[in-house]
């Protein structure tokens, strides 16, 4: 429309708009340019110095103090000349051009954000420009959040146009924003802390500690005096009685006597050789004849067997053969007390003359 009304109720009442661009046309685009830089460097130092805080304050006297910090940002922070503003107007639709006729309270360039909502009412256009006055709008207020994320940049743009200069084309970064704007999401209420499972103390029976160990009694003292008795000692026999053992006859060629092994050798090992030669036989059978004879005398006159005949007892205690004539070695004679080979007897068991005498064993006493 280039020339008319908008708002009447002619033409559908009231018409909703928000503000899309703001910009200052009664002054260069030079001091606008300088005024925006001057702003930054303000917005800056003001930065570093919420950043420098002094520690130790709580959170409430934090957050007032930088409202404090804002409202005096707001008074040091320079303003924009303020001579005649033109406005983007859009009802969502349709985007129109307007200027404001006479001034218009609480728009501001550089404080009112875009988004800021006004209500037309019977405005005039003349060459496609509404011309508002207070009489025409109503001011509502509100803004929008993806338009104000990119307010500064337009209007940088903005200025650089009208200088003549080339437009800037954002990067990568502000394109994304420009295209996805980013929402804060709203701060989630802390959680409640985790409620603790209430503790269950178990009372424990009232039971005697020996109690437990019923079942572990020792055993009996009988059980633990484990003792290693002897094999029982066999018999000994009597021994016979005086007069009455026979005479041996002559002695015959026997070969050499080998030793039987037997359990006791088994026990104590074959550490003692128990083989012996025939001679030593025949001088143990001469010996006994000779005993059994009833005395020196009397066995000087008996028989001793030889290899190869008979043979006598010499006049000097000799034993002389009568086949080869030849004086044999004296024979020792050995007497024996009977009454010490019977305690002897009595008091220790006989053993065969190929067997050892067994080992005592030593009782273990092992009682407590």
């Amino acid at each position: 429309m280039k020339k008319g009304k908008i708002g009447t109720p002619a033409s559908g009442g009231a018409i909703l708009v928000q503000i899309v661009g703001i910009m200052e046309i009664g002054n260069s685009a030079f001091t606008l340019s300088n005024v925006r830089q001057a702003r930054l460097d303000k917005a800056d130092m003001t930065g570093l110095t919420r950043d420098r805080e002094e520690p130790g304050e709580g959170e409430e006297g934090a957050v007032g103090r930088r409202n404090d910090a804002e409202d005096e940002e707001d008074a040091t922070m320079p303003p924009y000349p303020r001579s005649m503003l033109t406005l983007l107007l859009s009802d969502g639709t349709a985007t129109i051009k307007a200027m404001e006729v006479k001034r218009l309270p609480n728009i501001i360039l550089g404080e009112t954000p875009l988004g800021f909502k006004l209500l037309l009412k019977g405005v005039p256009v003349r060459n496609g420009i509404a011309m508002l006055e207070p009489d025409n709008v109503e001011l509502l207020g509100y803004l929008n959040d993806e338009l104000q994320s990119h307010a500064d940049f337009q209007f940088m743009n903005a200025l650089r146009k009208r200088m003549g200069k080339p437009e800037l084309e954002p990067d990568e970064e502000q394109e994304q924003e420009m295209r996805n704007p980013v929402v804060e999401a709203p701060v989630p209420a802390p959680s409640p802390p985790p409620r603790q499972a209430p503790r269950v103390t178990r009372e424990e029976p009232d039971v005697d500690d020996w109690a437990y160990f019923d079942e572990f009694t020792p055993p009996p003292e009988d059980m633990l005096d484990v003792r290693v008795a002897p094999p029982p000692a066999a018999a000994a026999p009597a021994p016979p009685a005086a007069g009455t053992i026979p005479a041996r006859g002559p002695p015959q060629d026997q070969p050499m006597r080998k030793s039987v092994p037997s359990e006791s050798n088994e026990i104590f090992g074959d550490d003692i050789s128990m083989e012996v030669d025939d001679e030593f036989w025949k001088e143990i059978d001469e010996i006994e004849g000779a005993a059994l004879s009833g005395g020196l005398k009397a066995a000087s006159s008996a028989p001793a067997a030889t290899n190869t005949g008979k043979s006598t007892q010499s006049g000097g205690g000799g034993v002389v053969s009568e086949a080869s004539g030849t004086k044999a070695a004296p024979i020792d004679i050995i007497e024996l007390d009977d009454s010490d080979e019977e305690e002897e007897t009595n008091n220790a068991p006989a053993y065969p003359a190929s067997q050892k005498r067994p080992r005592v064993v030593d009782t273990i006493d092992l009682s407590d």
